[in-house]
């Protein structure tokens, strides 16, 4: 008990949290494109493109946060953000964890002072609330993902 009580005070750097290691992971870029129906997140990285079909509502609600486009009445991702930053909650990261029926999963990283909180998140949700913040939020996909899904571009 005593152990776990000196250890407990000492911080430990972001890296080597398991919640923001990117360890097995690659970052990455990625553009919206809007079709009739739907919406395709293209993420790339080390000549992989990784394609993702999203409901056009949250592409929309994706590229307003990038654009800064707020509507006179909140939507949910901007209410989102607006708790989150009035809470002093910064997002560190999203992460795209696994792709599994064809569903992917994904993480979003926050913190506050000195706690750390690794959220399940629709891949699509995590990306709308991270274009709203005010600095670079990286994004990370499972580097098997990218390999085994993805297509070589280059």
């Amino acid at each position: 008990l005593i152990f776990f009580i000196i250890f407990s005070r000492i911080e430990l750097p972001l890296q080597f949290l398991p919640e923001t290691s990117t360890l097995g992971f690659k970052q990455v870029s990625l553009s919206i494109d809007l079709e009739e129906e739907r919406g395709i997140v293209k993420f790339y990285s080390d000549c992989y493109e990784l394609r993702m079909e999203i409901e056009r509502s949250q592409a929309i609600s994706i590229i307003n946060g990038e654009n800064r486009i707020r509507y006179f009445r909140p939507l949910t991702h901007d209410l989102t953000s607006d708790i989150l930053e009035n809470y002093g909650i910064k997002i560190l990261m999203v992460k795209i964890v696994e792709l599994k029926n064809d569903t992917y999963y994904a993480k979003l990283v926050l913190r506050q002072g000195n706690k750390v909180l690794s959220l399940d998140s629709r891949p699509s949700d995590a990306l709308a609330l991270a274009a709203r913040t005010d600095y670079l939020v990286p994004v990370y996909v499972k580097e098997d993902i990218l390999k085994n899904y993805g297509r070589k571009v280059c």
